[in-house]
């Protein structure tokens, strides 16, 4: 079949929920992409943050097939060693102390709000059961995660939501704290580390961060981090907390974490996630054996090759290129650390992003104003030059 018939039998039996590029997807490699008539694509959408590791690595789909060969899934109704070594070494490298996985982001962050909740109800203070979140920020689909995201396109449809959320401007920090400090019966704040969908990839100052912790601390509210796009090694550092020199009560991670493979967690401290008792929370798929086998092999493979460094140091690179290219007068902006960046071209962002279509390089739109960049954590130096180089003449 061609591109063209595949796309209008997609139309006939798929709920037509995505506004899809029109490229059929027949295989990858590395950091690039083949359609089904063979042309190649260089990637730097990278499933949208989640191919940490790129298409098809060898050593992924080589614990695959052997887990796949051993066990698949069991049910949470037992133990099995992957599941444990892989919350052990997330413990041990996030500063927290417990670990919860499910399927997704929007499920994290569903089990963060609910930790929360249960922290507070535990606690003998049931009132305290508000969430404070970013207007413009972007936490899932599912009902709990988007009540707490801000963004009215998403919700108007599916009123009414989760009652108990107060929401803050993004582009007033100072009135986002103002509420924090005195917003009644708040039992936890969240927010992306490095918000991304509503405000086209935005760095929160290193002070305004701290202040949150230091109030949370202050009014036993807790912070939840939702690193589901910026964790895992993408802004340079393994968590993007990190770069803050602070630890959330509770983080959320998914994308890279199985660099393709549906995962996701929850990690709280110690003292929090004991307040969510027995039988309060629960999946049937998350944590399976095949799962966690693909988690354990992206540390280890994060780990062996240095990546956390490497994804730093191509990001110093592309701070200077845009640097350059604002003052060239190709950006009006640009945000972002590691390999995740929001550009706003003085060109049509639409314009721009079919271009560097045309030249075989892959990006995504963020609204109308701004370009999304987040290749694999495996690309190379030459790689990613080369797709910059692309993304120039794209710009000019």
């Amino acid at each position: 079949m061609k591109a063209e018939e595949w796309i209008e039998l997609e139309h006939m039996v798929h709920l037509q929920t995505y506004k899809r590029y029109p490229v059929v997807l027949a295989s990858g490699e590395g950091v690039y992409l083949k359609d089904i008539e063979d042309r190649k694509y260089l990637d730097f959408i990278g499933g949208i943050s989640v191919c940490s590791l790129g298409h098809s690595h060898p050593e992924i789909a080589e614990i695959l097939h052997k887990q796949a060969h051993t066990l698949i899934h069991a049910s949470n109704l037992f133990y099995h060693p992957n599941q444990i070594l892989l919350a052990k070494k997330l413990v041990d490298i996030s500063g927290l102390g417990k670990v919860f996985f499910c399927n997704s982001g929007a499920e994290a962050n569903e089990g963060a709000l609910k930790i929360a909740r249960a922290y507070h109800f535990s606690k003998g203070n049931p009132e305290k059961n508000k969430f404070l979140a970013f207007e413009g920020s972007f936490h899932g689909r599912t009902f709990g995660a988007l009540s707490v995201t801000g963004q009215e396109k998403y919700q108007e449809p599916f009123r009414p939501l989760v009652p108990g959320v107060v929401f803050g401007p993004m582009n007033d920090l100072d009135k986002f704290l103002d509420i924090l400090e005195n917003e009644e019966n708040l039992a936890a704040i969240i927010m992306e580390t490095m918000p991304v969908e509503g405000m086209g990839v935005f760095v929160l100052p290193k002070k305004f961060l701290k202040r949150v912790r230091e109030i949370c601390d202050q009014r036993d509210i807790l912070l939840i981090l939702d690193e589901v796009q910026a964790g895992i090694a993408r802004t340079g550092k393994m968590f993007c907390y990190e770069h803050y020199e602070i630890t959330p009560d509770i983080v959320s991670l998914a994308k890279g974490l199985g660099t393709g493979v549906p995962i996701g967690a929850v990690l709280a401290k110690d003292s929090v996630a004991s307040h969510l008792k027995h039988g309060q929370h629960a999946t049937t798929f998350g944590g399976s054996p095949l799962i966690c086998s693909v988690g354990l092999k992206v540390f280890e493979i994060i780990e062996r090759d240095k990546i956390v460094e490497h994804v730093a140091k191509l990001g110093k690179l592309a701070d200077e290129v845009f640097d350059k290219w604002l003052k060239e007068g190709l950006l009006k902006d640009y945000r972002g650390m590691g390999l995740l960046w929001g550009i706003d071209p003085v060109k049509k962002t639409e314009e721009v992003f079919n271009r560097a279509f045309e030249l075989g390089l892959l990006v995504n739109m963020l609204g109308t104003n701004t370009l999304r960049i987040a290749p694999p954590l495996i690309i190379s130096n030459e790689e990613f030059e080369k797709g910059l180089n692309i993304l120039e003449l794209a710009l000019k």
